[in-house]
């Protein structure tokens, strides 16, 4: 028996904003002193939070037939200014990194009409919580600017905020945390050499920015997640269930 209490969550919807997570944790403030994640591949430890900023931004205008169009306020050409310009925003080096894609587009209902509406979904992710402000902010500003050169209005919906851990300096008091060197011993220690790294996108962020010593780590080996070619070794979960459990008693004590 372990010294410690090993609670064991199944979460749903990690995909739209650590939903499960975030409730979960609201609703039992004081019951994790350390939190694990299994999500990912083999072999790196995270100890960070990325941040995530997803946001739908519209284009809205009168409309109107093709045959009397020309020279009328067109929310698609705005839309499509507003993304040629916020792909000529520069990241900044030396404070975490960023990166931002418009994941997808939606408008219109018939070939012959200028569209009512149009818009478009940003993805904009950062660990560092001020480099993601700030980048949102320049985003929705070239926004703002797309749509009055046209002369249509613009709106946004703001589908997720996922807070931002903090970048690798901001994050060394966490790096050091006997969590984090637990479990790379233990990868060594079953021959899977593997790097702690200040970053992270899984149900652990959602106790990292509450303060909450936490890790995520791989399930086993994989690749090209999201895609038509994701892959996995199946065999390789074994050494990673080993690893699961041997951080799991190493981290709560045994009786």
């Amino acid at each position: 028996r372990t010294r410690g209490d090993l609670i064991f969550i199944g979460t749903a919807q990690e995909e739209l904003g650590l939903i499960g997570m975030d409730y979960w944790l609201e609703q039992n403030p004081r019951a994790a002193d350390m939190l694990i994640a299994l999500d990912g591949g083999l072999p790196n430890v995270n100890y960070g939070a990325l941040g995530i900023y997803w946001t739908r931004y519209f284009f809205r205008g009168e409309g109107s037939h093709t045959n009397s169009s020309a020279g009328k306020p067109h929310p698609a050409r705005a839309l499509s200014n507003a993304i040629l310009s916020i792909y000529q925003i520069r990241i900044p080096e030396g404070q975490g990194g960023a990166v931002y894609n418009v994941g997808m587009l939606d408008g219109g209902k018939i070939f012959n009409a200028i569209p009512e509406e149009v818009s478009f979904t940003m993805d904009l992710r950062s660990v560092n919580p001020m480099l993601l402000d700030s980048l949102h902010a320049e985003i929705e500003s070239r926004v703002t600017q797309a749509a009055e050169a046209e002369g249509v209005q613009w709106a946004k919906e703001e589908v997720t905020r996922n807070r931002a851990g903090g970048t690798e300096a901001m994050l060394a008091d966490r790096r050091r945390h006997p969590l984090v060197q637990t479990a790379l011993d233990v990868h060594r220690h079953l021959g899977i050499e593997s790097r702690a790294l200040a970053t992270g996108s899984t149900d652990a962020n959602a106790a990292v920015v509450r303060g909450i010593p936490a890790i995520s780590v791989g399930r086993g080996e994989g690749g090209e997640q999201h895609t038509l070619s994701e892959w996995a070794n199946a065999p390789s979960a074994l050494p990673a269930t080993r690893m699961v459990l041997l951080l799991a008693v190493s981290l709560a004590g045994l009786r």
